[in-house]
């Protein structure tokens, strides 16, 4: 009988001053006893009592204090090394199950700051602590990559995580959201219920209107110091960039000479001499129509742009008939797209230079925003979230009537420093967009891309990297020397625009020019589908320092970013696999010079207050309140889809002079 045998074991354990009295129990009482074992229910050694008072009573208790003698008769058995039916009947949790040791108290003090939201650690028994972790300001140059496939509450997570680090830096946050599931209507609204107005924040629902970005442009840039051929240069790698995720890559390089062509005519419409600062894509159209219709090449001032276009309009009639009309195939890639159409073809103007950006902050950390960072805690889990009262500038003029807001109004010095122009109002043609004006503010831009075809998301998100990366030139341009505010660029369905050089680019220079980016995606993995090579596999897991990952079936590359010593890759990527939703493995950077600390499991911070997910009601003013956010981005910053377009525009016919635009 396995339970005798069991008692006689026992019977070595006894001392001189106790023994070990054996009951066998069936029924209920066993399985008391089992749901005891199984829940890890331990009885502490108590003898105080008032049996134990009694003379000539014997105390008995199911806690146990041993000597060193009969220590050695007790063994700790590892669950998973029992049999079969031992662990079926225990409920042993299995070790890819088993979280991570978390790093020991002085390590994670690093992260008990504010900053970007991560989650709450969780022991090696499974709870989490009350307090969440955020990963500092001073670590978010790093970057970070937030993967986590369809459920695993990875969007709720971010908008914790934006709200958060809104308060904690100085700089502009940027989210661009293409998935269109509510993501950026449900940061409004957490937005609002923390900081009680959207004051401070550009919403742009691109179903309806786009930021003014005047793509072909280089006034700005060479305002602010940056060499001509340099801002050209850039326009015209983005641009290709631009057409290469509109058609694919492959039927982009299938006429050889046609992106060579695009990037000539791109640099003649900006000549010095012939061309202009700023030009539509409409133009840059009726320039290459001209071209193929003349067969002749443009007026350059540059000798060698002159030879190579000569070299073009050099060869036979029909060869250059079929290589222009691949340049044509190409360019039309555009104009055949209503919102890019409207995107591209947008030129202001005037543009709004740099000097008279938004400023709310300055680089010391002082100012109103800076106050706000302050005023500001990152609440624990058992705390209630509230609304916090700040005193935030509005980006254009404070109208607490549709918000209900109880900030104070600006004054008239706030008021004209807050706003992008002096103007009250704007033409439509007048409206003008660049995030070089609001990089040093402590605002929020959001773009909307939900809704929109998977080509077009990609074009307006590049356009708008390409802007970032421009302004980001520009303010390092003028302030060299100067730590700048910290910006954030938040990217979800980061997978499809990873793999561009632009892209690369930000990864590896954005830390320079003081921006932080996050790229949400479901695996790393996705990124093999736009770049075969891996090599955009490999810039996104080396060159990212803050990795914080969620359930994954199989993905080997990020096993082997987050393996170590004593968890080599198999046992990660088993541990991925084990993951429930709502939990993490986090791999965090360290400062200069010191260890950083080994992968560990958290659990999701809970859902912000005005999210869907929250326990708290949503103020029932937030929706006048996005609405007349929606509105105010569309009178300042935006372009809508139905602007009136001049006839001969419609027709492509503008520009009627082959050598520069009147």
């Amino acid at each position: 009988d396995p339970l005798a045998e069991l008692t006689a074991a026992f019977s070595e354990c006894a001392g001189p001053h106790y023994g070990l009295a054996m009951r066998r129990l069936d029924g209920d009482a066993a399985a008391d006893v089992a749901t005891a074992i199984r829940e890890r229910t331990v009885d502490p050694p108590t003898y105080e009592s008032l049996r134990t008072r009694l003379p000539g009573t014997s105390v008995r208790r199911r806690g146990l204090i041993v000597d060193a003698t009969a220590l050695g008769s007790f063994r700790l058995l590892d669950g998973t090394a029992l049999p079969t039916a031992s662990r079926r009947a225990l409920d042993v949790t299995p070790a890819d199950r088993t979280p991570q040791a978390r790093p020991p108290a002085p390590v994670l003090d690093t992260y008990d700051g504010p900053g970007l939201t991560l989650g709450r650690p969780r022991t090696q028994d499974g709870v989490a602590t009350d307090a969440p972790i955020a990963l500092p300001p001073s670590l978010q140059r790093l970057h970070t990559a937030w993967f986590g496939r369809t459920g695993s509450g990875k969007s709720t997570a971010l908008v914790r995580a934006i709200r958060d680090n809104h308060a904690a830096t100085d700089g502009a946050d940027i989210l661009l959201d293409p998935k269109g599931d509510g993501m950026a209507t449900d940061y409004l609204r957490a937005h609002y219920a923390q900081y009680g107005h959207l004051d401070n924040v550009l919403y742009f629902d691109c179903s309806e209107v786009l930021p003014a970005i005047s793509f072909f442009d280089v006034r700005a840039d060479v305002a602010a110091g940056v060499p001509r051929a340099t801002a050209v240069d850039d326009i015209v790698d983005h641009y290709i960039e631009i057409l290469t995720a509109l058609m694919g890559r492959d039927r982009f390089e299938q006429a050889v000479r046609a992106p060579d062509i695009i990037r000539f005519l791109v640099r003649a419409k900006f000549d010095a001499v012939h061309g202009d600062d700023a030009f539509s894509h409409r133009e840059l159209h009726g320039a290459a129509r001209r071209m193929h219709e003349r067969q002749s090449a443009p007026s350059v001032s540059n000798p060698d742009l002159e030879r190579m276009l000569g070299g073009v309009v050099a060869n036979r009639a029909r060869t250059f008939d079929e290589v222009m009309q691949g340049v044509a195939n190409r360019l039309e890639k555009v104009p055949t797209d209503r919102r890019l159409a409207r995107l591209f073809n947008h030129v202001p103007e005037e543009v709004t230079s740099d000097a008279d950006a938004v400023a709310t902050t300055s680089a010391s950390g002082s100012g109103p925003m800076a106050t706000e960072a302050a005023e500001v805690e990152t609440e624990t889990e058992t705390e209630t979230e509230t609304e916090t009262e700040t005193e935030t500038p509005a980006l254009f003029g404070t109208d607490t009537s549709s918000t209900g807001s109880t900030d104070k109004t600006p004054s008239d010095d706030e008021q004209h420093a807050a706003e992008p122009t002096a103007r009250s109002t704007s033409a439509p043609g007048d409206a003008h967009f660049d995030l070089g004006q609001y990089l040093d503010a402590n605002v929020v831009v959001i773009l909307d891309l939900g809704g929109l075809r998977i080509e077009t998301r990609r074009a307006i998100t590049l356009v708008l990297l390409s802007n970032l990366w421009t302004a980001l030139r520009r303010r390092r341009q003028r302030r060299e020397a100067e730590r700048l505010p910290l910006v954030n660029c938040y990217i979800e369905e980061a997978a499809s625009i990873a793999a561009t050089d632009l892209m690369t680019t930000l990864l590896a220079q954005a830390r320079s020019f003081d921006c932080a980016l996050t790229l949400a995606m479901q695996f790393p993995g996705q990124l093999e589908q736009a770049d075969p090579t891996g090599a955009a596999t490999d810039e996104v897991l080396n060159n990212i320092g803050t990795v914080v990952t969620g359930p994954i079936g199989v993905d080997q590359g990020l096993a082997e970013r987050l393996a170590t010593d004593e968890l080599p890759a198999q046992d990660v990527a088993n541990r991925l696999r084990g993951l429930q939703r709502g939990q993490w493995l986090a791999s965090l950077p360290a400062a200069f010079d010191a260890p950083a600390p080994a992968p560990f499991h958290l659990h999701s911070a809970r859902p912000p207050a005005g999210h869907p997910a929250a326990e708290a009601t949503v103020d029932a003013t937030v929706t006048d309140a996005i609405a007349a956010a929606t509105q105010r981005t569309r009178a300042r910053a935006g372009v809508t889809l139905v602007d009136a377009v001049p006839a001969d525009d419609r027709e492509g016919r503008g520009d009627p002079d082959p050598g520069h635009r009147p």
